[in-house]
């Protein structure tokens, strides 16, 4: 089974762009894992790692989810490539283990408490003159200002400056790239993630506000009782 998939495979045009997003991540990172041992962090189901390891020496991918690891062993597997199941703010390796790290739409997912275990494991893990490759949406694209993430799985979204924070706590030494596509494929994107105005700060509090109410007027509500008297 290859990595590329068909248009054919995808119910919409909106999953087939999602797709080659999120696959020009390892399209970028075929150079920098060429002959070296990989570790990625957040493998999903598996078709990257696989694409990866027809150009790195070795591959280490994993994933928090046993079905996900499942479904790899089965769909995509390779002599040179190997998945676990395992927590990647809680690496299991020893030191200076791999040459380059990938972890792609992963560390939106992370609790921002436990980020530093991620990226400190991360660290620990990379060889020296190592590499890692993070990807992250940019919440600029998705979000309105004061917006939490739509997406519940995310803990936390960056734009560029957040990120480029983050990264200076960690690291000296870092490039910060944006995946973008042509107009007419920008416009699709946006559509799919761009939240409307009235929706974001009217219609969504509103209704909030509203369920909440409900709940606390059922809760707080008394049965009322009845008396019933007969003439004689």
């Amino acid at each position: 089974m290859g990595a590329v998939k068909d248009k054919k495979e995808f119910e919409t045009i909106e999953e087939y762009i999602e797709f080659l997003r999120h696959f020009a991540s390892y399209l970028f990172a075929e150079e920098y894992v060429t002959d070296n041992d990989i570790l990625e962090i957040g493998c999903g189901n598996g078709y990257g790692s696989y694409h990866l390891s027809e150009y790195a020496r070795s591959v280490t991918a994993i994933d928090m989810s046993k079905e996900n690891i499942h479904y790899c062993a089965n769909h995509y597997s390779k002599d040179n490539l190997r998945y676990m199941v395992t927590d990647g703010t809680n690496l299991p390796f020893h030191e200076n283990s791999f040459d380059c790290v990938i972890s792609f739409q992963v560390i939106e997912h992370i609790d921002p408490e436990n980020v530093t275990l991620y990226i400190e494991g991360i660290k620990k893990v990379l060889k020296d003159k190592g590499i890692l490759i993070l990807t992250t949406p940019n919440k600029k694209l998705r979000l309105l200002p004061f917006q939490k993430p739509w997406n519940e799985e995310h803990m936390v979204e960056y734009d560029k400056k957040s990120f480029e924070k983050l990264l200076s706590q960690y690291f000296t030494n870092f490039n910060i790239f944006g995946v973008v596509g042509s107009k007419k494929i920008l416009k699709i994107e946006l559509n799919r993630v761009k939240q409307s105005y009235f929706n974001v700060y009217i219609y969504r509090p509103l209704t909030k506000l509203a369920k909440k109410f409900w709940k606390t007027s059922k809760n707080n509500k008394t049965p009322t009782k009845t008396k019933i008297s007969s003439k004689k």
